[in-house]
């Protein structure tokens, strides 16, 4: 699906989440991340992680990286992604480029206070790679609890 920066809301709003989604998971696996979808928390909760990625191998430290992604930038998204902290190294959230650049400001620095980065993804793959918007701080050193990556 095509987009430009002339497209209508409605445009936006039929491009789905799952794209979104796709190109994340591209651009991580580029990265020599191994990634995982729909990864559920440990124990009884039914809390599930859009994307969970890892680097690194067996004889070194792992890194984890957890990534929601919707189509907006919303309390609730930030909700899921701040659970999320506790089983990953950086938890981010992947939104849209075409966003609003005043609301997303205000957002992204409640993200900022919180420790969770923003993955700006562009509306046409062609546009270019994801942009880190904000960074997400290192949550900690040391070992994290690592949910289930069996199918």
């Amino acid at each position: 699906m095509i987009r430009n920066s002339q497209n209508s809301k409605e445009d936006m709003a039929s491009f789905k989440e799952s794209e979104y989604a796709e190109m994340v998971v591209s651009w991580l696996r580029a990265r020599d991340w191994e990634v995982y979808k729909e990864v559920g928390a440990p124990g009884k909760s039914q809390r599930a992680i859009d994307i969970y990625a890892i680097q690194g191998d067996a004889d070194s430290p792992r890194r984890a990286v957890g990534v929601e992604v919707k189509t907006a930038l919303t309390l609730r998204v930030m909700e899921q992604a701040e659970y999320w902290k506790r089983y990953t190294d950086k938890t981010a959230i992947a939104v849209p480029e075409a966003a609003s650049s005043r609301s997303r400001s205000f957002a992204a620095k409640i993200c900022q206070e919180f420790g969770l980065g923003v993955l700006l993804v562009p509306e046409d793959p062609q546009d270019g790679p994801l942009a880190p918007y904000l960074d997400a701080r290192p949550k900690r050193t040391g070992r994290l609890e690592t949910p289930d990556l069996r199918p």
